[in-house]
C-alpha cells in the first residue's frame, strides 16, 4: 500500500463512526511504514477491546505500551496529528466539490 493510501486507511479508523470495514480490510502487513503500522495495530487492539478510538484515546494507548515516540523526526505524535490535518483536507475538497456545479453554473449562466 502506498503511504497515502497507509494515512488514508489510518484516518477512516480513527474518524469513522464505525472503522470496521476498514479494519477488516487491512492487515497490520499491509502497512509498509513500520509507524503506521504500529498506529494500525494500536487502534485495532482498541477496536477489539471494545474500546473508544480517538486521538486522545490511541494516544494514552500508545503511551502506555511504550510505543508513542515523541522524540524523532517521525514522531507518533506527528503523524497522529498528520492524520488529523489529511481528514481536515479531504473534507474541505468535499465541499469544495459539493458546491463546484451550482458556482459553474451561478458564473457561465447554467441553470441556478
Amino acid at each position: 500500500m502506498d503511504a497515502l493510501i497507509q494515512e488514508a486507511v489510518l484516518a477512516a479508523c480513527v474518524w469513522s463512526s464505525s472503522p470496521e470495514q476498514a479494519l477488516m480490510l487491512a492487515r497490520p502487513e499491509d502497512f509498509t511504514v513500520s509507524l503506521y503500522r504500529v498506529i494500525f495495530e494500536a487502534i485495532r487492539e482498541r477496536f477489539l477491546a471494545n474500546e473508544e478510538i480517538d486521538l486522545l484515546m490511541l494516544a494514552e494507548h500508545l503511551r502506555r505500551t511504550g510505543k508513542l515516540d515523541m522524540g524523532s523526526d517521525e514522531s507518533t505524535v506527528l503523524v497522529l496529528h498528520r492524520i488529523t490535518s489529511n481528514v481536515a483536507e479531504l473534507l474541505v475538497q468535499c465541499i469544495e466539490r459539493l458546491h463546484a456545479p451550482r458556482d459553474f453554473d451561478r458564473l457561465y449562466g447554467g441553470p441556478s
